[in-house]
């Protein structure tokens, strides 16, 4: 009987150290395709940044704001029917936020203009949100306007609601990764609530951040 109940003992420990590797392993692959992602997402902002800045050199305008983008490639380079002159910006060195605007426009400009061949999909006009590029984040989009200083902001937010891409750990991750790690400053700043002024890596997985990459 002691025999049987020791050879209990070794069997429940080495059941629970299979269910520990487990555990383990899942926990650390999870982690791997979300650093995974939000690598993907630096990526993409530097090539974005970079499409952004080779459109400026080559037609001294900002995509989406150019003036003469209609002349070029007519007035539906949107593929969304936008109607007379909807492709064209107009030329005051501002990507203006509004429906069916310059900001999505800038994403038509730059794949019009065949830069590093960037695609973007451009799917109806009915919503601003269709007519910009996801992001590798499940849930997240990209999004391209003016400061008021005239910086070139490029903002990465959710499709269902303002700013919900991002869990707190993640913004920080990202932020620190190529710039201070600090929410409101430096080159990249976050946007986790109108009060909040720090990243709090003990927040937990929801997803309450966007950030602005400048």
């Amino acid at each position: 009987m002691n025999n049987r109940q020791a050879f209990s003992l070794i069997e429940m420990t080495i059941v629970l150290t299979i269910i520990g590797v487990i555990f383990t392993g899942v926990t650390i692959g999870q982690k791997l395709i979300k650093n995974n992602q939000l690598n993907q997402v630096i990526s993409e902002v530097r090539l974005h940044h970079s499409n952004m800045d080779i459109f400026k050199l080559k037609f001294a305008a900002y995509a989406g704001d150019y003036a003469d983008a209609a002349l070029i490639w007519g007035n539906d380079c949107n593929d969304n029917s936008l109607g007379s002159d909807e492709c064209s910006g107009d030329g005051d060195d501002i990507i203006a936020w509004s429906l069916i605007n310059e900001q999505a426009n800038s994403w038509a400009h730059i794949y019009r203009a065949k830069i590093n061949n960037s695609f973007y999909p451009f799917a109806s006009a009915d919503t601003w949100q269709d007519n910009v590029p996801e992001s590798a984040l499940d849930n997240g989009s990209l999004y391209l306007f003016t400061s008021d200083n005239g910086k070139v902001i490029l903002q990465l937010r959710s499709r269902q609601d303002e700013y919900s891409a991002l869990a707190h750990i993640d913004a920080y991750y990202i932020d620190n990764k190529i710039d201070d790690g600090l929410l409101a400053t430096g080159n990249i700043y976050g946007e986790c609530g109108a009060s909040i002024t720090t990243y709090d890596k003990d927040y937990g997985d929801a997803l309450v951040c966007g950030l602005k990459f400048y």
